[in-house]
């Protein structure tokens, strides 16, 4: 998910240097928001506890 939403960003920010749309600046902030939100659930969401294991 992270990495399409940071396609979207870069393809929405192409158009936005050119022409300073507003709809492409929101769409830029839209995918950015939710690259950083994705990638944080992914990072804090994996870290859960692993059982102890045994040595024999």
């Amino acid at each position: 998910m992270a990495v399409v939403a940071f396609g979207v960003a870069g393809v929405a920010g192409s158009p936005f240097i050119g022409h300073q749309r507003s709809a492409t600046s929101i769409t830029m902030g839209v995918a950015t928001s939710v690259e950083v939100i994705s990638l944080a659930l992914y990072l804090f969401g994996s870290q859960q506890p692993r059982p102890a294991t045994t040595t024999r």
